[in-house]
């Protein structure tokens, strides 16, 4: 059995009863590929996700090789990539684990509840020149802008790649931050069922079998405008450039127009594609990837680009 790749697409928005809306996702699975959207970033919605597809309930077409039966089998041949920043600058001294559990102590999502959040590691490690009050979160006013992006500290791949850190609320349309806490606090919900390979010792196989559980689920960063610019070639983050894309680099692939059809509805399903393509595109050096630790962490598509 082969991988099942995962792109998920991050969003940090909220529907009116203040729940974050669901995940544009996309799995690739040998020549198929699905779109659907995750609830919840969780591993029992995601097995769900992947039953439904082998089902009777789905087309035949759109069938995945996998009966409900083997989703334990399933669930270890998953590989994730986010589009959410999965570790910290050393220079915080912080380990990326503890500040996502520490996301449970914040009420809610959204923005404001993300900015807040971060500003207060910041307040705590000390790592930029601010003034900030360590009051009630509703007094905490938010970073000046205009600062220069040299005043908030970014990892080493960040400044490679001319990425914006994780603390900088500003611009919003550049703002990683919103989706990243929403990302984080669910991975703090299912402390269990996922574990970030490049910034976290790989599970225990032996004790896993032992309890007869599922191995936690692998997950990467993504940065999905590097995929398109830089692994793809493709300038614009435009849904009318998948097809050529998809001709170019995946032609075995079945990509049809029901699929163009979906990402001209909703672009973000198009990042999500290409998050789960990186890793196709990575697959044949996934097990040495998967042992590769750094104490910040690191973009899968660099990996690519080196």
């Amino acid at each position: 059995m082969g991988f099942y790749f995962l792109g998920i697409d991050q969003t940090g928005a909220r529907d009116s009863k203040g729940q974050p809306k669901p995940l544009p996702s996309c799995l690739i699975f040998e020549d198929q590929i699905h779109f659907f959207y995750l609830k919840t970033l969780s591993k029992s919605h995601i097995v769900q996700q992947i039953t439904f597809l082998s089902s009777k309930k789905g087309k035949t077409k759109d069938k995945i090789p996998v009966g409900p039966s083997e989703s334990h089998r399933a669930v270890n041949q998953i590989i994730i990539c986010l589009d959410c920043v999965i570790g910290l600058p050393k220079s915080l001294g912080l380990k990326w684990r503890k500040a996502v559990n520490s996301t449970l102590s914040e009420p809610g999502y959204g923005r404001e509840t993300a900015r807040i959040f971060f500003e207060r590691i910041l307040n705590k490690t000390k790592s930029i020149e601010s003034s900030l009050p360590s009051i009630r979160p509703q007094s905490v006013k938010p970073l000046n802008y205009q600062v220069n992006q040299a005043a908030f500290p970014r990892r080493e791949c960040e400044i490679r790649l001319k990425a914006n850190s994780v603390f900088q609320s500003h611009p919003f349309q550049k703002n990683i931050q919103t989706g990243t806490f929403r990302l984080w606090k669910e991975l703090a919900q299912s402390p269990n069922d996922f574990y970030a390979p490049a910034v976290e010792p790989s599970p225990k196989q032996s004790r896993s079998k032992k309890q007869g559980s599922d191995q936690p689920i692998p997950i990467f960063e993504g940065y999905p405008s590097h995929s398109w610019r830089i692994i793809f070639g493709v300038k614009a983050r435009d849904p009318e450039n998948l097809n050529k894309l998809m001709g170019t680099h995946f032609p075995k692939l079945k990509w049809t127009k029901s699929h163009q059809t979906q990402v001209s509805r909703d672009s973000n399903l198009g990042d999500a594609l290409v998050l789960a393509l990186t890793l196709l595109k990575l697959q044949s050096e996934l097990s040495k990837t998967i042992n590769t630790k750094s104490s910040e962490g690191f973009i899968l598509s660099e990996r690519l680009s080196k």
